[in-house]
């Protein structure tokens, strides 16, 4: 079952805060405003970017062509939506979901607090009958002169042998088509320029492995160990802040894990594509 796309975020963002408050007992009156200052950025910027994802994205309404295209710089890692408008070409930030993973190019709907995808099946179409004309356009052969042979007793043989037909299981009615939605959340403002780094393309159509590759890259174990890539510095950090402030080894392992987990948090809270 595919989770909601604001559910690792917050997750995540929940998680950042669980260990600012755990280490807030072992700390001193300098570490303890640290932490609190670390958690008020953490609830600033994700209410921030929270409002984004749920807020109508100005410049941009009705329907849009768009494609999904994955944006590589550095360490960075994003899904993009390039929308075709009249103003000309425009690049939209949005959070992971599974299903970008095989979406072709397509057509979005800018609602007033709402994005939509919009996947339209081609309707079936059959050839009208008219009279006197069969279905190649030319006329049917006059056949009002000639003797019909009696087949209403073979008719009713052959439609006793043929069984019954539920009409409520049969096939939708042709010429009808289905139309698939699915809400994406931005997770950034709508922007003119190019993303910078290696732009990444979707396919034209779904690939065999993508149904594979959505479910390999939705699982939680694989999104943590891409967004704690910057977890690297970490470590620095901590040795940065117990040579301003001491504190020894304590001091050490909680500045570094604090900022791990903010690191982490700020590479969910942004966006960050495990694809």
């Amino acid at each position: 079952m595919r989770g909601h796309p604001l559910t690792y975020p917050l997750w995540i963002t929940i998680g950042a805060l669980a260990i600012c408050l755990a280490w807030a007992p072992f700390g001193d009156s300098d570490q303890v405003a640290m932490l609190a200052t670390v958690a008020l950025i953490i609830l600033g910027y994700s209410g921030f970017r929270l409002s984004v994802a749920l807020a109508p994205v100005r410049r941009v309404s009705g329907q849009v062509p768009v494609r999904r295209i994955r944006q590589q710089h550095r360490l960075l890692s994003r899904s993009w939506l390039e929308l075709d408008t009249a103003g000309g070409r425009r690049w939209l930030p949005v959070y992971f979901d599974p299903a970008l993973v095989t979406l072709p190019s397509t057509t979005a709907e800018f609602g007033r607090n709402r994005v939509e995808l919009l996947d339209t099946g081609q309707p079936e179409t059959t050839a009208t009958e008219h009279p006197g004309v069969d279905t190649a356009g030319q006329p049917e052969p006059d056949t009002s002169e000639q003797p019909k042979p009696d087949t209403a007793a073979p008719l009713e043989a052959s439609s006793a042998q043929q069984p019954e037909v539920d009409a409520a299981v049969g096939e939708p009615p042709t010429g009808t088509s289905t139309l698939s939605r699915l809400r994406v959340y931005p997770s950034g403002p709508l922007r003119n320029s190019e993303p910078v780094g290696r732009l990444v393309d979707n396919p034209s159509r779904p690939t065999p492995d993508g149904a594979e590759r959505a479910a390999a890259a939705s699982r939680p174990r694989r999104r943590l160990l891409l967004d704690a890539q910057s977890v690297v510095a970490a470590p620095i950090l901590g040795l940065l802040w117990i040579y301003t402030d001491g504190g020894g080894f304590p001091a050490f392992a909680g500045a570094t894990t604090v900022a791990a987990a903010a690191a982490v948090w700020f590479a969910a809270i942004r966006g960050s594509d495990p694809s």
